[in-house]
């Protein structure tokens, strides 16, 4: 399969991640909805990395975070190119697409918007979103095969 066909999984990703967003900033401005016992979906502005760490007030740190989160896009990028294993790219486009939309947010709002909330009782996950979602399942994708050869 052609290398270009990682680039749209990752557009798509792009855009799925950006129409959820629009919806949420929309839908959700004042309330929660409760979808499970275990689901709900409230709007939040992550102005840290993953999970709103490492949060410092400042007008530079949403530049400095995208400047990071570019640069490693570039290396996730580069890995995609390079890598001959199906599985594996699928994982760096998925990585890639997420890291590019939540850099869209940074731009436009200085924040990534967040909207998906699970919890247990009053234990709550990290609010997150769809872009946050595909970086995971890429990074566990990678993690998982990790061992795996490189097909020639």
């Amino acid at each position: 399969m052609k290398k270009i066909i990682y680039l749209v999984l990752a557009g798509l990703i792009i855009f799925l991640d950006q129409a959820s967003k629009h919806w949420a900033i929309v839908h959700l401005d004042e309330y929660p909805w409760s979808l499970l016992p275990v689901l709900d979906l409230r709007l939040a502005f992550n102005h840290g990395v993953a999970f709103s760490m490492f949060y410092a007030k400042g007008a530079q740190t949403p530049w400095l975070l995208i400047v990071l989160t570019l640069m490693l896009s570039t290396l996730v990028l580069y890995l995609l190119i390079q890598s001959r294993d199906k599985i594996h790219q699928t994982a760096y486009a998925m990585i890639l697409g997420g890291a590019i939309a939540n850099i869209i947010d940074r731009v436009r709002y200085g924040a990534v918007i967040d909207f998906i909330d699970a919890h247990i009782k009053t234990y709550h996950w990290p609010v997150f979103n769809v872009a946050d979602s595909f970086i995971c399942v890429g990074a566990f994708l990678l993690i998982l095969f990790m061992n795996k050869k490189e097909n020639s």
